[in-house]
């Protein structure tokens, strides 16, 4: 097998683990394989220019970076169903039970949102958002949910949950998926790779978009699960509850009585 076949079979064999220890099994085996091919075309006595880059050492090992560098990417590029399955994220979530999230809304201000998801669905069951500019609290439970506006103390009480579907991150990834199979022309999945200065890692990089919005999310190969995502674009601005993600922790202990909620003294009570 001729070594740029053998690398980019040993670099697909891994494809989802693109990280040093990965990097060094692909070069160590593409090495060997120069060498080998080294060997079965001695015998021709013409110059060989495959020879003659890999004549030493060094230049054997720059030759190897290159030669990788354009394998993957050209295989990060090939499209969705090649590059990354979002799958994995959705089996990744099976593990996951609470999250915790801060960002901004669509008006750009700061939120805090502690999420518990059922085990047995994996959608949010309690929900508690705080955005400090607003002054304003939301706790969604099962039975009773409640929003309080501090700067008017006012409490409005309502049944059932507030959030369920819409700050599932999970559905998120059912979306992708769905869209990255579609032969709609009009919703566009796209997946590359980038390097994220503050974590110092490589990020897999999903952007879809339909005629009403477009998101991007970041993904941890490591993890599966997303680190971040934006709203880069909206045409309804309805039914969203943030606009921008900037960190998000998984299976992170919930502070005590988070989703607890009492009635302050005073406060206007509307919808008991």
């Amino acid at each position: 097998m001729k070594p740029a076949k053998k690398i980019e079979r040993l670099i697909k064999k891994s494809r989802y683990k693109a990280g040093p220890e990965a990097y060094d099994k692909a070069l160590g085996s593409f090495l060997q394989a120069v060498d080998t091919h080294e060997k079965q075309k001695s015998a021709i006595a013409e110059p060989n220019i495959w020879r003659i880059i890999t004549k030493s050492k060094i230049t054997k090992l720059a030759a190897a970076a290159v030669i990788i560098v354009a394998v993957l990417l050209s295989y990060f590029t090939v499209g969705v169903k090649e590059t990354y399955a979002f799958e994995q994220t959705l089996e990744a979530f099976r593990d996951v039970r609470t999250i915790h999230l801060l960002g901004r809304n669509l008006r750009d201000n700061n939120f805090e949102m502690w999420i518990q998801l059922d085990p047995n669905t994996g959608m949010p069951d309690y929900c508690r958002l705080y955005t400090p500019s607003d002054k304003y609290l939301a706790v969604s439970r099962p039975e009773h949910s409640y929003q309080y506006i501090e700067r008017i103390n006012r409490v409005q009480i309502t049944s059932g949950r507030l959030f369920s579907i819409e700050v599932a991150p999970a559905y998120m990834f059912e979306e992708l998926i769905k869209f990255s199979k579609t032969e709609n022309p009009d919703i566009k999945v796209n997946v590359n790779y980038e390097h994220d200065n503050k974590s110092d890692k490589i990020l897999i990089i999903a952007i879809y978009e339909t005629p009403t919005e477009k998101w991007r999310i970041s993904i941890d190969p490591e993890t599966k699960l997303p680190v971040c995502f934006n709203l880069l674009s909206d045409t309804h601005r309805r039914g969203l509850v943030f606009k921008d993600v900037d960190k998000i922790e998984y299976n992170v202990h919930l502070p005590e009585g988070i989703f607890d909620f009492e009635i302050p003294e005073g406060a206007q009570v509307i919808g008991q």
